[in-house]
């Protein structure tokens, strides 16, 4: 009763590998529930599926079948941008996860409304920027450059100044936005999930930080700056 336990599938051969075939998605998420050691999860979610296999019908059916055979409570969609939007308003899912933070925010405009009307639980992956402002100069990681640079543009007064600061706005303004519910802060350390919460509640993100963070970015960000995957 204290763990709600998700999990993702399209990927069984890593990351790059995608294979939405049915039987491939069903094979996955059993081999997720022998490999948790368990007969159902909570939520599972079709990770980075494009528009275009959704739209097909057939991998919104395997998970469907996965409901009722009793794997998962719920099935979810796991995206961003337009395929993000299609998985939302098909109502086939139950929950959405996609990139939200100070430095991705077409979510907030794009998905958000839509998800909070079909009453859709919102998971926000990413909600402290992968914490690309810590790198005074261009990482290597090519999985953080990309908000590395948009940050270079935005230029908030509040990013950089104190790492753990930083986390905290960062953090708070991702949970601040309307119709989130939950956000994976990616760590190798157990305890930091109880110092996420203990730094949110000793510095709340007030009303008019989260304003001006959005101001900001309506004013500089470039309509190139879709949803990171």
């Amino acid at each position: 009763n204290e763990f709600y336990v998700f999990t993702k599938c399209g990927h069984p051969e890593g990351p790059y590998a995608e294979d939405w075939r049915p039987d491939s998605l069903l094979q996955s998420i059993r081999r997720s529930l022998q490999r948790l050691k368990t007969d159902r999860v909570d939520l599972v979610q079709l990770h980075s599926c494009s528009e275009a296999e959704l739209r097909k019908g057939d991998v919104i059916a395997a998970l469907q079948r996965a409901r009722e055979q009793g794997y998962t409570r719920y099935i979810g969609y796991s995206g961003d941008d337009q395929a993000a939007r299609y998985a939302v308003g098909c109502g086939a899912f139950d929950a959405l996860q996609t990139s939200l933070n100070i430095a991705d925010q077409q979510a907030i405009d794009l998905n958000l409304p839509l998800a909070r009307e079909r009453q859709m639980g919102v998971i926000v992956k990413r909600p402290i920027a992968n914490a690309a402002w810590r790198h005074a100069q261009k990482p290597e990681n090519k999985y953080i450059q990309p908000y590395w640079e948009r940050l270079q543009k935005l230029q908030y007064d509040f990013a950089g100044t104190d790492p753990k600061k930083t986390a905290a706005i960062a953090l708070g303004f991702a949970l601040h936005c309307p119709g989130v519910h939950t956000a994976i802060v990616g760590t190798s350390k157990a305890g930091r999930w109880r110092e996420n919460a203990a730094m949110l509640e000793s510095e709340p993100l007030s009303h008019e930080q989260f304003q001006a963070i959005r101001a900001r970015w309506r004013e500089v960000a470039d309509p190139t700056w879709i949803g990171q995957t």
